[in-house]
């Protein structure tokens, strides 16, 4: 699986000399693949890496996902995105890296969503796989 592929070596081994950006608080969906069960959570992490490097710009996205909590078999779903959330991520994401790589600041660089929420369930780091690998900065006690 994909999530395999950053196993195999250090995720931050492999990221090393990108700038990062963590995406929380938008409400997105999962689907359980065994037992068909889907939520809705807005504790999605996607992990932005960018860097500039000798004028050729490079992006990675790593979205992580969430082990269902009836079947908890240790497969991590990943979350379906809208349309919206999408462009709303790139424009964001757009503006960091016109900032940080260009020097530009057109001022739209504005907080995570994650603030603006009340989320009412804790934090499950058992089944969020970016706890696992050491990525997420939420934690149980936090409503977000």
């Amino acid at each position: 699986t994909r999530s395999n592929i950053y196993r195999r070596r250090g995720l931050r081994e492999r990221l090393r000399g990108f700038s990062n950006k963590n995406r929380h608080g938008q409400t997105n969906r999962f689907y359980c693949r065994t037992c068909r069960r889907s939520w809705p959570s807005g504790r999605v992490t996607v992990l932005f890496r960018y860097r500039l490097r000798n004028g050729r710009g490079t992006v990675l996205m790593r979205p992580f996902g969430q082990d269902c909590r009836r079947c908890q078999e240790g497969f991590f779903d990943f979350p379906g995105f809208s349309e919206r959330a999408v462009e709303e991520a790139l424009l964001k994401l757009f503006s960091k890296i016109r900032k940080n790589c260009y020097g530009e600041d057109d001022g739209s660089d504005r907080g995570s969503t994650a603030s603006d929420k009340v989320w009412t369930k804790p934090h499950e780091k058992a089944l969020c796989e970016a706890c696992q690998q050491g990525i997420c900065d939420q934690d149980d006690d936090s409503e977000c």
